[in-house]
């Protein structure tokens, strides 16, 4: 997928900072107990809480940009995020021993102010924790890499989100009929 001139409409998803540290501060405290949770599952993590927030409420929770990178989707935005983070005071980064790897975990160091989650999207991120729960660094890579958002982009390249609607399965008629009535919410379809 080349690279365009053009700002793509997936661009205009309002980022908020605030917003995306407030969330890898509760997933990182959500997460504590979770032996297998790292920098890359927590990028797949924010990954898939934000693309099934766009398909389902027709917008991602926190606008991140994701890149296209070796091991999946990254969020642009994530070493500013724990930087800032840590430098706070709200979190520490740990290095621990997880089998022949050595795993940087986040951890929270207070718990995170999520009062902006709308009830729909808090239920997206707390079942997308319960979901991934039993998932390691490499099954979440190896699940991300069948996503057409990181089949379709290049190394280093920005993923639309709009590449989250697109499956090799056809699509159910509750997906269609829900698709339709997002697009008529957003005016970008007429009855």
């Amino acid at each position: 997928m080349a690279a365009s001139n053009t700002e793509p409409q997936w661009r205009t998803f309002r980022r908020d900072s605030h917003k995306f540290n407030q969330l890898v501060l509760y997933i990182a405290r959500r997460s504590e107990n979770d032996p297998r949770f790292g920098a890359t599952k927590l990028n797949k993590l924010l990954y898939y809480m934000d693309t099934r927030s766009y398909l389902e409420l027709g917008k991602p929770i926190t606008g991140a940009v994701y890149r296209h990178l070796p091991a999946g989707p990254v969020p642009f935005e994530i070493m500013e995020a724990k930087r800032q983070l840590v430098d706070a005071g709200h979190a520490k980064i740990e290095w621990q021993p997880y089998f022949n790897y050595q795993q940087e975990r986040l951890v929270a160091l207070r718990d995170a102010d999520i009062a902006w989650l709308s009830e729909p999207e808090r239920q997206i991120v707390d079942d997308v924790l319960e979901q991934l729960w039993e998932y390691n660094a490499t099954e979440l890579t190896n699940i991300s890499h069948k996503e057409w958002g990181w089949q379709l982009t290049d190394n280093y390249e920005d993923i639309p989100y709009e590449l989250s609607w697109l499956s090799p399965e056809p699509a159910p008629i509750e997906a269609i009929e829900h698709g339709l009535q997002v697009a008529k919410e957003y005016g970008l379809v007429n009855e």
